[in-house]
């Protein structure tokens, strides 16, 4: 790997890629040696191929694997870590004994709480609602976490981000609205983002999700699928979520003023003192104006603060 993408992957940003790989060993390959993969921090793929010989998806040298702690039933979600970007002191894996939700936490020296990714893949016939519901409420402190993502295959349709021309709505799919919005999760990904193309008149539908909590929506710099630049032949687009966790100090506190207490004969004296002399608009640039704009700001500006209480 390249002194460059190391310096990428090292700064402030976490770059995630999801992706539905269709239980394929060729596109999990694909991906893992794919150099423009390689600048990504974290992949998150759901349905990933599992092999029964070595009872684990593929392996890579370049990433550590992070898979549900189960062996009795094939897992359907999968964490890839990438070796360069994070080591291993500064992340770690959530206990959950569940084959389609694997869970980390990453530390970083730069936010005061570590991130949290959750990866989901929910089948219908077999929703993971319910127990994501039970392990959020009683095995996890969300407040302990700055930014908190939860992203996967949901296999739901709904009104909410459903494409204009999918009208489908999964009655389960309402159990997920109410469970993010307990928990204070909004969409990350922009609503009607066709992440599941079809060839029927529809065009596709959304069915790969991305929510996120307020800290994760104020540091999301990108959230969208990136079809065009990563295609590894799987039916599902990828995603990509880049995020920004460089701690932000709180801002400048607005000052108020008191404009019952204000001496009016000194605010008049201050402004005929601080006020720049009147232009003529005729004769005058864009520049200038600008110019007198400002100092017009700054003088009333000026004036209020020294007149009033």
């Amino acid at each position: 790997m390249t002194n460059t993408t190391n310096n990428t992957l090292h700064s402030k940003h976490l770059r995630i890629l999801q992706y539905n790989v269709s239980r394929s060993r060729e596109i999990i390959d694909s991906i893992l040696n794919d150099r423009e993969v390689e600048n990504y921090t974290i992949l998150l793929l759901q349905e990933p191929y599992w092999s029964p010989h070595q009872s684990s998806s593929p392996l890579h040298q370049s990433w550590t694997l992070i898979e549900p702690p189960i062996t009795d039933r094939t897992p359907r979600t999968a964490i890839y870590i990438n070796n360069a970007a994070l080591p291993s002191s500064t992340f770690k894996q959530l206990p959950i004994s569940h084959r389609d939700i694997t869970a980390i936490s990453i530390s970083h020296t730069n936010t005061p709480k570590p991130t949290l990714l959750i990866n989901i893949y929910n089948q219908q016939r077999e929703s993971i609602i319910y127990p994501l519901r039970q392990y959020l409420q009683s095995c996890v402190k969300l407040e302990d976490y700055d930014a908190v993502i939860i992203l996967g295959d949901f296999n739901l349709h709904h009104p909410l981000w459903n494409p204009c021309s999918y009208t489908k709505h999964d009655l389960l799919a309402d159990e997920l609205v109410e469970l993010m919005m307990d928990i204070n999760m909004t969409p990350l990904l922009p609503l009607g983002t066709v992440t599941f193309p079809t060839n029927n008149d529809t065009g596709g539908t959304s069915i790969d999700l991305v929510w996120g909590n307020a800290r994760a929506e104020e540091c999301v710099l990108k959230c969208h699928t990136i079809e065009a630049i990563n295609d590894h032949t799987s039916d599902h687009f990828p995603i990509e979520v880049l995020l920004d966790l460089e701690h932000r100090s709180a801002p400048p506190t607005k000052q108020f003023f008191n404009y019952a207490k204000t001496n009016w004969d000194l605010l008049k004296a201050k402004l005929q003192i601080y006020l720049p002399h009147i232009i003529d608009p005729y004769h005058i640039t864009e520049a200038e104006l600008d110019t007198y704009s400002e100092l017009l700001v700054n003088a009333i500006h000026k004036a209020i603060e020294e007149t009033v209480a």
